[in-house]
């Protein structure tokens, strides 16, 4: 093993080599986003608005998760919500422990749309779930 990683020779060495300069790479871990699950958003039967809200959205739509750590429901609970902050219902409580966990640790976790379909009144929204670094 060398010690050019070590001892980069120069005083910039080290920041030249951070930066992809010094000939030598080092891996970056989840340097793309990871497709943990498929699910659906839950709730969305209580937001006022929703079918407006779902006309507007098209598969590929990143949504926003946010985590509610004092709902009162669910101390799990995530929120969903779409490019303008407006919420469309939550991460369903089978699949929100882990996630939240994730989220509370400093990971960044996100959604896209993967599809929609409305019968009567009601609005489904799937979803993928992904976590990036």
């Amino acid at each position: 093993m060398t010690t050019e990683l070590v001892n980069a020779g120069t005083a910039g060495g080290m920041l030249a080599l951070l930066h992809g300069e010094g000939g030598l790479s080092i891996p970056v871990p989840f340097a793309r986003s990871i497709r943990l699950l498929d699910s659906f958003v839950t709730g969305t039967f209580f937001v006022k608005g929703i079918e407006s809200l779902a006309q507007k959205l098209r598969e590929g739509d990143r949504l926003t998760l946010l985590r509610e750590p004092d709902n009162r429901y669910d101390r799990y609970a995530i929120v969903v919500k779409d490019g303008a902050g407006n919420k469309l219902g939550y991460i369903p409580r089978k699949n929100n422990i882990v996630l939240a966990n994730l989220m509370d640790a400093g990971k960044s976790i996100y959604a896209t749309l993967t599809g929609k379909s409305s019968a009567y009144s009601s609005v489904n929204l799937s979803i993928g779930i992904f976590m990036e670094e």
